[in-house]
């Protein structure tokens, strides 16, 4: 997309809220937020991409890698879609192919598919109504201790998805709250893959998006010492951990195991008087894809550890690069929640789990 374009509709990201026609998100949406799902209601992979630009500009992305088992190419088609605002519905006024339509009719055909998503999602959101976990009795917890398995299962008929399917509802998945369908078999029809906002009209995050892959490895850190002295690190904000020389304190509440791990300690400020909100923007924060690397949503946890009052979360990301990361995250389940981030290289992790996870557990707040 132009920058030209996106500079018209990009302004402040970071403080404007705002409501999607017809029903109140329990987690308000932002400018700049999008949702990436793997639709497998095609022949080959495919993702469906839904960007929020304001409240009344969208761009919905479809996008297919290359096939060399069928031989197809890669293929990317995005719409630019304006809306009414005002409306109690999704009330579609004006839209603009930004890039990949051909006279192929396959091509049309993705595109009109593109329309009736955004009508079918904004549809089944409103008719679902009220998604608060506080209020709403329907809202189940389900056997998962997964955060992001949690939320509404509704039953619905949905005719592009094969008839009868089931709808999972979550907060923390922005704009329409849509996890996954599946279908009365159980078998997944769609499911969301990332998570993310970009930050101005230069961040590539959205249009970049190829899906999840690992296409390059790391090397191990080559200065490692087995039996490096002890460090038990007790900071100002009362998170305790212990490391060992091997790590290096390069700036305040940051260490390095050279360039394959890097440890963070943060305090969040409380965004509103509601503590368990708080904490679900903040998960949904946590798990924001970046300019440069996609959090893998369909695998990542978040478990709630009660008798600590913190989560647990636990995710990989997929740079741009071709590299993977390991991620163990913990947040304080309180008013300006103090936060923990253990990133080590795929390689890594794997080559010195017991390593990672003895400082994991280390993990204190006194």
């Amino acid at each position: 997309m132009k920058k030209t374009f996106l500079s018209l509709l990009l302004i402040n990201l970071s403080f404007l809220i705002f409501a999607l026609p017809g029903f109140t998100s329990y987690i308000e949406d932002r400018p700049g937020e999008y949702v990436y799902y793997r639709d497998y209601s095609f022949t080959r992979e495919s993702y469906i991409g839904i960007l929020t630009y304001d409240a009344s500009t969208f761009e919905i992305r479809y996008y297919a890698p290359a096939d060399g088992t069928t031989l197809r190419p890669e293929k990317a088609i995005s719409l630019a879609v304006a809306i009414n605002p005002e409306s109690d519905h999704w009330d579609m006024i004006g839209e603009k192919v930004i890039a990949g339509i051909s006279d192929d009719p396959n091509d049309i055909d993705i595109l009109n598919y593109m329309h009736d998503i955004l009508y079918e999602f904004s549809s089944r959101r409103i008719h679902l109504g009220d998604l608060n976990p506080e209020t709403n009795e329907n809202y189940k917890t389900t056997n998962s201790t997964n955060m992001l398995e949690q939320g509404i299962t509704d039953s619905q008929e949905y005719e592009q998805f094969g008839g009868s399917v089931f709808v999972k509802f979550n907060p923390i998945i922005p704009l329409f709250n849509i996890k996954s369908i599946k279908g009365s078999d159980d078998t997944l029809l769609l499911d969301c893959v990332t998570i993310g906002s970009i930050r101005s009209g230069d961040d590539p995050a959205f249009r970049n998006f190829k899906g999840l892959k690992k296409t390059a490895k790391t090397e191990l850190e080559k200065n490692f010492k087995n039996k490096a002295k002890t460090v038990k690190i007790a900071s100002e904000s009362k998170q305790n951990f212990t490391i060992d020389q091997n790590w290096e304190q390069p700036l305040a509440n940051i260490w390095n195991l050279g360039n394959e791990a890097v440890i963070t300690t943060f305090t969040f400020d409380s965004f509103s008087d509601i503590p368990a909100k708080d904490s679900k923007m903040l998960i949904r924060y946590l798990l924001a894809s970046s300019a440069d690397a996609y959090t893998d949503i369909s695998t990542a946890e978040v478990l709630t550890d009660k008798k600590n009052k913190q989560f647990k979360i636990t995710c990989d990301t997929y740079q741009t690069s071709g590299t993977a990361i390991k991620n163990t995250k913990y947040l304080q389940d309180s008013a300006n929640p103090l936060y923990f981030s253990l990133a080590v290289y795929a390689e890594g992790f794997e080559a010195r789990s017991a390593y990672y996870n003895k400082i994991l557990k280390s993990y204190k707040i006194k």
